[in-house]
């Protein structure tokens, strides 16, 4: 069984997966942009089944950024921190929180109809204009 630490930055919130990050993306969505502070922001995604909180659970607060949309945080650092929505099998947290070296490899980039004017897209991943919809060039 996989067993992947991950933690915030300051080391205050840490958890635990006991299974596999099921794949990473790339989303380049200017939301995600905002939240990252960077050209992209990459997410693994697990089973919320998985995931484990070791320590910190006291410093982490959330904020609803859009109506049913929660993020969490450490209060501490400032991290953003996983939050699996109520009663989803499935969890996004942003993968550079992992400790582990996670098995598995970005998988394909998303939103890439919005993305950073300087971010050239070099490889050969899927590249999707948003969630769900058709292939976007380069």
């Amino acid at each position: 069984m996989a067993r992947l630490r991950g933690s915030c930055l300051c080391g205050s919130f840490r958890f635990e997966l006991r299974g596999p990050v099921l794949f990473l993306k790339n989303c380049h969505c200017s939301r995600c942009r905002k939240m990252s502070g960077s050209t992209f922001a990459t997410y693994a995604r697990a089973q919320t089944k998985d995931y484990f909180i070791l320590s910190g659970a006291d410093a982490v607060t959330t904020f609803e950024r859009s109506p049913g949309t929660v993020i969490a945080f450490c209060q501490r650092c400032g991290s953003l921190v996983p939050h699996p929505p109520p009663g989803s099998p499935l969890l996004e947290f942003g993968a550079g929180l992992l400790d582990d070296d996670p098995g598995v490899g970005v998988a394909y980039h998303i939103y890439v109809g919005s993305r950073a004017p300087w971010c050239e897209l070099a490889d050969d991943l899927p590249k999707f204009d948003a969630m769900g919809r058709l292939p976007a060039r380069g």
